[in-house]
C-alpha cells in the first residue's frame, strides 16, 4: 500500500486556519497511510514490505516531523503581516481640525505608512501563496526549508526596521492630539461610536473666550514650573534643560493664542494673505512640536531629578512652626 498522500491543495489566501487545518490534514493522511502499512505490510509482497519498512515509512515520518516544525514560519508570516496591517484614515476623522501644516504632516506619515505596509503585505501574501500552492513531494525541501524560511527573515528585518518609524508617527500623532485635543473636540462625526473626550461645541464667544483662557492658564501652569528656576539641580545642564522646558511652555501659549484667533477668524486664501498664513501655520506647527515636548520632559526630569536630592530634603520638618497646634 503506497504511504504518499495526495499532493496539498493551497487553494486562496493563506490564514492561521487554513494553514493549520491543511497540514493537519496532511499529518493525519500520512498517518493513516503509515497505520494501513502496518496492519498488512506483506499484502503486496515482500519487496513492498521492505520498501516500506526502509524507505517509505522513514520519508514519511521526516515530512511529518519537517511540517510540525516548519509551520511556524508560515503562521509567522502571517502574524508578521497581521502586525504590519494598518487601516487608511477616513475622510471625516478629522473633518473638525484646522488644516494646519501639523495636520498635513501627520496625515502625510499615516498615508505613507498605509502604503507602505500595503505594498509589503500584498507582496508578502503573494509570495506565501506562491510558496504554499502547488506544492510537490520534490519542491517540499526548497520551499518548506528554504523559501518559508528567508521570506520570514526578510518579513522580521522589514518589521524591525519600520518600528522607528512607527514609533515616530506615534509620538508625532500624539503630538498632534495632545495639543488640538481639546480644540479640535467640537463635532461628533457621522461613524463616532462616541463623543469625543473633550467634547465642547463652538459658540460665537469661542474666537474670543480662546485668546484669553489658553494663555491665561497656560502661563499660570508654566509659571509653577518656573518656581524651580533657581532650585539645586545635580548638574548644571538638568538646569539649564528645566528652565528652558519651563519657559518653553509659559510663554508658547502667549504666542499661539493670537496665531489660532487669525487662522480662525480671518481669510487669508489670496496673494499677501495666502503668504501670511503660511507662515503663522509654520510657526503653529514649529511651536507645537516643541509644546508637548517640553511637556513630557518636565514630567521626565521631575521623576529623574529624584535620585540626586539636597541634604535639606532629608531633614523632617517641624510642622508645628507653620501649623498651630490647637490643643497642645
Amino acid at each position: 500500500m503506497a504511504l504518499w498522500v495526495k499532493k496539498p491543495d493551497w487553494t486562496g489566501l493563506p490564514n492561521t486556519t487554513d494553514v493549520i487545518s491543511k497540514v493537519g490534514e496532511i499529518l493525519q493522511e500520512f498517518a493513516t497511510n503509515v497505520r494501513n502499512f502496518l496492519r498488512n505490510p506483506c499484502k503486496v509482497g515482500p519487496l513492498a514490505a521492505l520498501f516500506g519498512f526502509f524507505v517509505a515509512i522513514p520519508i514519511s515520518l521526516f515530512f511529518m516531523f519537517s511540517y510540525c516544525v516548519l509551520l511556524a514560519f508560515p503562521l509567522g508570516i502571517i502574524f508578521l503581516l497581521k502586525i504590519l496591517r494598518t487601516t487608511p484614515d477616513s475622510p471625516e476623522e478629522l473633518s473638525d481640525t484646522p488644516r494646519l501644516i501639523a495636520v498635513q504632516i501627520v496625515l502625510s506619515l499615516r498615508q505613507l505608512r498605509y502604503r507602505l505596509t500595503t505594498y509589503i503585505g500584498r507582496v508578502a501574501q503573494k509570495w506565501l501563496k506562491k510558496f504554499l500552492g502547488r506544492e510537490s513531494y520534490v519542491g517540499f525541501v526548497t520551499r518548506w526549508f528554504l523559501l518559508l524560511p528567508t521570506l520570514f527573515i526578510l518579513l522580521l528585518t522589514t518589521t524591525i526596521m519600520l518600528l522607528p518609524f512607527f514609533v515616530l508617527l506615534y509620538l508625532v500623532s500624539f503630538v498632534f492630539t495632545a495639543v488640538f485635543g481639546i480644540i479640535t473636540s467640537s463635532m461628533v462625526t457621522p461613524s463616532s461610536s462616541h463623543v469625543p473626550s473633550f467634547y465642547s461645541p463652538r459658540t460665537k464667544s469661542d474666537k474670543y473666550s480662546r485668546m484669553v483662557v489658553f494663555p491665561f492658564f497656560g502661563v499660570i501652569f508654566g509659571g509653577v514650573h518656573c518656581i524651580g528656576w533657581n532650585f539645586i539641580y545635580p548638574t548644571p545642564f538638568e538646569l539649564h534643560l528645566w528652565r528652558g522646558a519651563s519657559l518653553a511652555i509659559t510663554c508658547i501659549p502667549v504666542v499661539v493664542a493670537p496665531i489660532d484667533y487669525v487662522l480662525e477668524n480671518f481669510k487669508l486664501d489670496k496673494g499677501f494673505g495666502k503668504a501670511v498664513r503660511l507662515t503663522l501655520d509654520l510657526i503653529m506647527t514649529i511651536l507645537l512640536f516643541v509644546y508637548v515636548p517640553a511637556r513630557l520632559l518636565l514630567i521626565a526630569q521631575a521623576l529623574v531629578l529624584l535620585r540626586d536630592q539636597p541634604q535639606s530634603a532629608f531633614f523632617p520638618v517641624d510642622w508645628s512652626k507653620y501649623i498651630p497646634h490647637i490643643f497642645s
